[in-house]
């Protein structure tokens, strides 16, 4: 084992000790106190993001019922048509949220469900590990993680997104033809359930892969239409959809009412030091980060470099939605890995990088929950350290477009004279 891949084994290790850690104090709280925050609302929420779907799919009219109200349906088609035979296992038209923690065939559903996706997860991990020569001990540190056991206590289907984004990044721009055309149906499969994993689609444009542009196209628009056929209303239900995801969703859930936004870290930290006008500041910031990350969506096709091309694609991926929860940083699990892969290759000088790089991922990761009084540090953490990267990403790599410029400008001028 050389030098560089003991990171990753202490990195690894130094995760799960974290997750044994706060079983202990889990333990010692009874099943309460500050631990308990690694699940989302501390369990008052539990599966919601599951056993909810059940409930409005249960009578295959997901846009047109009221549970929970209009703004929580505005899922697309092709999630709400594979949870939809485990919705036939129970009356859950009928059923509360409170009803299904109460059934043992729901709580087996959720398990079996999340166990296959993460299964499907972990495979695809796995091959991105082999292609980037990085440790699979690795995905030990990832199913550890904070960020994982949160999502798997919501239920929520981005683990399957995230498998195939993952499968994607692996094989886009494999040698075989067949591997490249599964990468884009990954990739279309993803975008079709959770819509912004799409953008990812503009690594293809490097290298001018027009034919897997047209593939991966041609399955968004089968997997994105062709499910509204099975529900009451048909395509009829397009309109709906749309009405849900441009006005009532937005008005029910703006910027900065919770979830994984920095817009909301920024209203959290001005209210708690009694800034006037803090929400209309944490939303004039949070729609400055989506105009920043829609510039860095489109500077991602003039940038070379594998990394930062990479890495504006997953900043836009990450903060444009207005709203999201803290298993969106399931995206970033490519990218620790390539981060990591980095490491292995740089020299022993540079080490003090390599330590720094860990601590920031140590925190990102860890499931071991810190509060100072009513600030859930992990949180901040989760919305801090990648808006940080991105940010200097984005700084760099807009110096670098505008001196590749200026200098393509002055060669053209001394050839010309």
């Amino acid at each position: 084992m050389s030098n560089k891949n003991k990171f990753v084994y202490y990195f690894s290790a130094a995760i799960t000790a974290a997750l044994f850690l706060h079983l202990f104090a889990f333990a010692l709280a009874k099943g309460n106190g500050t631990q308990l925050s690694i699940f989302s609302m501390q369990l008052h929420d539990f599966g919601a993001d599951f056993f909810n779907q059940l409930r409005y799919i249960a009578e295959r009219d997901p846009y047109f019922n009221e549970i929970n109200g209009a703004a929580n349906h505005s899922w697309p088609p092709l999630p709400w048509l594979l949870l939809f035979p485990l919705s036939q296992l129970q009356p859950y038209a009928s059923m509360s949220l409170q009803d299904c923690w109460s059934s043992p065939v729901s709580e087996i559903s959720l398990l079996l469900f999340m166990t296959m996706i993460s299964l499907i997860f972990a495979h695809a991990l796995k091959c991105l590990c082999k292609k980037w020569n990085v440790p699979e001990i690795i995905m030990l540190a990832f199913f550890s993680s904070y960020i994982y056991i949160n999502t798997v206590e919501r239920g929520n289907i981005i683990v399957l997104s995230a498998a195939c984004v993952t499968y994607f990044i692996t094989y886009y721009d494999s040698d075989d033809k067949k591997l490249r055309f599964f990468a884009c149906f990954s990739l279309a499969f993803a975008a079709t359930m959770k819509i912004y994993p799409i953008f990812f689609s503009f690594l293809l444009f490097e290298k001018k892969q027009y034919k897997e542009i047209a593939w991966g196209a041609m399955w968004c628009v089968l997997l994105g239409l062709l499910p509204f056929l099975f529900f009451k209303h048909g395509l009829g239900n397009i309109p709906r959809l749309l009405l849900l995801n441009t006005r009532v969703f937005p008005k029910a859930y703006p910027i900065v009412n919770g979830g994984f936004t920095c817009a909301n870290i920024v209203h959290m930290i001005l209210s708690n030091i009694h800034v006037p006008h803090a929400r209309a500041f944490a939303t004039i910031f949070g729609n400055g980060i989506r105009f920043i990350a829609f510039l860095g969506l489109l500077l991602s096709l003039f940038e070379k470099n594998f990394f930062r091309r990479y890495s504006l694609i997953l900043f836009a991926v990450m903060m444009f939605p207005g709203w999201s929860g803290g298993y969106t940083a399931l995206y970033l699990f490519p990218m620790i890995l390539y981060c990591i892969s980095l490491i292995s290759k740089t020299d022993n000088n540079k080490c003090r990088y390599s330590i720094l790089i860990y601590t920031a991922l140590y925190l990102l990761l860890e499931p071991f929950q810190i509060r100072i009084g009513a600030h859930h540090l992990n949180f901040y953490f989760l919305c801090i350290i990648p808006l940080s990267f991105f940010l200097c990403v984005f700084a760099y790599s807009v110096i670098n477009f505008f001196k590749t410029r200026t200098c393509n400008h002055a060669n053209y001028v001394s050839h010309s004279e």
